[in-house]
């Protein structure tokens, strides 16, 4: 995959079904078939990491809130849209109310990990921001509805918000992220990244002692890369009660001391 090594010498390539039913036709037939990727390089080409600040009332901690902004389709990449709103909610709070910093890094190379470091390039260039941040919360992955083959192996909407993962290895943030989620249109689990299951841009801040809710809704058509996008698969609706839910977590988490932010 290339969120965590190079590529290893062996070609792979996803297809659809009807190129499934074609290639299998061409490989009953002994023939063989040449693939070509037609791609345009540009070599040395800058790729920017954003990293907001919105002072609170005290500089000594700091919330993080984050994700990635580079992605094949309007899903995998739309993170950044939720945080923006975030932003903007939070600022037209009093500074006097909001008790800590939040931080909000916006960053590349999600999807091109051995040679970009993406969240774990924030970790190693701003310690100060570390040592600082008593939690985080990564969002990714917004108002996705389900899709899925249907019994004549149709591929449509069933009608239902798709199923979303969040992860988190501590007590006190899972349990703040399952009382803000009551009333909202979210199907989601709350999981323990057992045996270093994680999965998105949260798991190295976790493993950096902050923490974290790594927030992933996770379709079956999140690295599709059709003409529009994947958009017409997204809900406006679900994905302004996310950004309710994670205004929600991050007023309870502004609320805890530290201390009980690291509760088992």
């Amino acid at each position: 995959t290339p969120f965590s090594r190079p590529p290893q010498g062996i070609p792979g390539l996803y297809v659809g079904r009807e190129t499934l039913a074609r290639l299998r036709g061409i490989a009953a037939s002994a023939a063989t078939a040449t693939v070509v990727l037609e791609a345009d390089i540009f070599p040395g080409t800058p790729t920017d990491t954003l990293i907001a600040t919105l002072p609170g009332a005290s500089a000594a901690e700091a919330i993080i809130v984050n994700t990635h902004t580079d992605g094949p389709n309007a899903t995998e990449e739309n993170g950044a849209l939720g945080i923006l709103a975030l932003a903007k909610y939070f600022s037209k709070i009093p500074r006097s109310e909001r008790k800590r910093t939040l931080v909000f890094p916006l960053t590349t190379g999600h999807f091109a990990g051995p040679w970009v470091p993406s969240i774990r390039g924030v970790i190693e260039k701003h310690p100060d921001l570390i040592k600082k941040a008593v939690a985080a919360i990564t969002v990714e992955h917004l108002g996705c509805r389900e899709w899925m083959d249907d019994a004549s192996m149709h591929y449509k909407a069933t009608g239902r918000n798709e199923w979303s993962v969040a992860i988190t290895p501590d007590k006190s943030m899972g349990t703040a992220l399952v009382e803000a989620l009551g009333g909202s249109l979210d199907r989601a689990g709350v999981v323990n990244p057992v045996n270093g299951g994680w999965l998105g841009e949260g798991g190295s801040l976790s493993r950096a002692g902050i923490p974290t809710i790594g927030y992933i809704p996770q379709p079956n058509y999140l690295l599709a890369g059709p003409a529009d996008g994947c958009i017409e698969k997204l809900s406006p609706e679900l994905l302004h009660s996310q950004i309710q839910v994670f205004a929600k977590v991050i007023h309870r988490i502004d609320a805890m001391t530290a201390a009980q932010l690291k509760g088992a």
